[in-house]
């Protein structure tokens, strides 16, 4: 990705994420890289597919990601 694409990013938002390694993995690189990010969003198609349980589990470890 362009250096100067990451020092302008300032919103994401993820559509149909499913959590699987590709999305975490590309979520943890744009929230460590992104210096001027301001706003990141998620939303999961169809949302019930991951289920309370597991998105909890998956928004704490999204959370968890240093900036």
């Amino acid at each position: 990705m362009p250096g100067c694409f990451l020092l302008t990013l300032k919103v994401v938002k993820f559509e149909r994420f499913a959590a699987t390694t590709h999305d975490l993995n590309f979520a943890e690189f744009v929230l460590k890289n992104a210096m001027v990010l301001e706003k990141i969003t998620f939303s999961c198609s169809p949302p019930k597919k991951l289920g309370q349980k597991k998105w909890k589990k998956v928004r704490d470890n999204i959370l968890s990601y240093t900036r």
